[in-house]
């Protein structure tokens, strides 16, 4: 954060008057994005494998895979971003005044959120992805889609609510 030099320093100064700084913002944008990779990937799904009695074998920004395939593992992912939202949620209104601290807090919660809704949406659609592969095999396999639609939908549209009622 920044302030103006013949002003206030910001220690003093309500929040509301700190001007912010754009690298500070991109740095913290930076740091919640990755966070929440890794909760989903590392913790999530590495999680979910360690948990089952599997062992990893590849892990990335993007993708995880375990030697033992199992509904858990594929879940693991969205069942942590989704804790994980409202953990963000929880310490964002413990959490002073501080503006980047705050914004931190809410972005983590927000990106967690909007994952976790997106993945039942876009798995529901596209039968692709974790939750194609958490429903894969069970019959009848349209009304496992049109459930993931409608719990993506709802969850998508109430996180997005949430995170503008918190912002």
């Amino acid at each position: 954060m920044r302030v103006d030099k013949e002003g206030p320093t910001a220690a003093n100064l309500p929040t509301a008057q700190v001007t912010p700084d754009a690298l500070t913002i991109a740095a913290i944008a930076i740091v919640a994005y990755a966070l929440a990779s890794v909760l989903h990937e590392g913790l999530g799904h590495g999680g979910a494998c360690l948990l089952t009695g599997g062992h990893p074998i590849a892990i990335s920004t993007v993708h995880f895979e375990c030697d033992k395939d199992n509904r858990l593992v594929d879940a693991g992912g969205t069942i942590v971003n989704l804790a994980a939202g409202f953990m963000f949620l929880v310490l964002s209104r413990l959490v002073s005044r501080a503006a980047h601290q705050r914004y931190f807090l809410w972005l983590s919660m927000t990106i967690n959120l909007l994952d976790a809704g997106g993945y039942f949406l876009f798995s529901g659609f596209g039968n692709i992805g974790d939750w194609a592969a958490v429903i894969q095999g069970l019959q009848p396999p349209w009304l496992w889609h049109i459930g993931l639609i409608v719990v993506g939908a709802f969850s998508y549209y109430l996180f997005v609510w949430l995170a503008a009622r918190e912002i």
